[in-house]
């Protein structure tokens, strides 16, 4: 059956960001064993000759592990055959956790949304959870405008994870779009905490102490201002709203 596009649809919600507001395992040597001991009289036996030594060119090199060969292909913009080599993989390792990761991500590059939403419910299913999926599937879900089934997913994901960057980003944004500005606020809160907070960390936090704040607002848009990667148009806006407040 042929595959049909996904029409287009609005990119998740971000941090606002304008005015108007993205194992080697452990390896168990075999123990080494001291050579035997002979007697004394008896002469070591002679060592005997390899019985195949086979030239360099001869001896077989370990062949490329699946998923190598897979993104090669998919490096090659070879997508179709790739798609088909990871169904095939994982028909043959079913638990195969970044076979299935790269799987919803090659349907994610061909824009087959609905697709890799519903495969992302089979891998979950088979895997039990993946944080990585679990995110991938708040952002599809909020693309359906399910904002409140994404919620719960990013709730799920801050509940083992709490410094998680971006199901925080994406919480906040959700919040807010919701009308949750505290909830909000609080997630930007713990954003700018963290070492490395960004401009739209700080201009998150800004806008949602705009609504029960003032006075910590003022404090959040002087910080906008010496964030670093502000654009110019935020640096303006941030400028008006502290001559807008006495």
């Amino acid at each position: 059956m042929a595959r049909t596009k996904a029409p287009e649809k609005a990119p998740a919600p971000a941090a606002p960001e304008a005015p108007s507001a993205d194992y080697l395992p452990l390896r168990i040597s075999e123990a080494e064993t001291p050579p035997p001991t002979r007697p004394a009289h008896r002469p070591a036996p002679r060592k005997a000759k390899a019985a195949s030594r086979l030239p360099t060119r001869l001896r077989k090199t370990p062949a490329p592990a699946p998923l190598a060969q897979i993104r090669r292909l998919i490096a090659q913009g070879e997508l179709s055959l790739a798609e088909e080599r990871l169904r095939q993989r994982l028909r043959a390792a079913p638990s195969d956790r970044a076979a299935h990761q790269l799987l919803v991500g090659l349907l994610l590059r061909g824009e087959h949304r609905d697709e890799a939403l519903a495969q992302i419910e089979r891998s979950l299913a088979r895997l039990g959870n993946d944080d990585k999926l679990v995110l991938l599937r708040a952002r599809l879900l909020v693309d359906q405008g399910q904002a409140k089934a994404a919620l719960r997913d990013l709730e799920t994901l801050l509940a083992r994870h709490p410094d998680d960057r971006a199901a925080m980003r994406l919480a906040a944004a959700l919040y807010r779009q919701q009308g949750e500005t505290r909830r909000a606020g609080r997630l930007y809160q713990r954003l700018t905490a963290l070492p490395g907070a960004e401009a739209r960390d700080w201009l998150g936090l800004a806008l949602s102490l705009d609504e029960y704040d003032p006075a910590l607002a003022r404090v959040a848009w002087q910080r906008v201002l010496t964030a670093p990667g502000l654009t110019a148009a935020v640096r303006d806006y941030a400028r008006q709203r502290l001559e807008d407040r006495p």
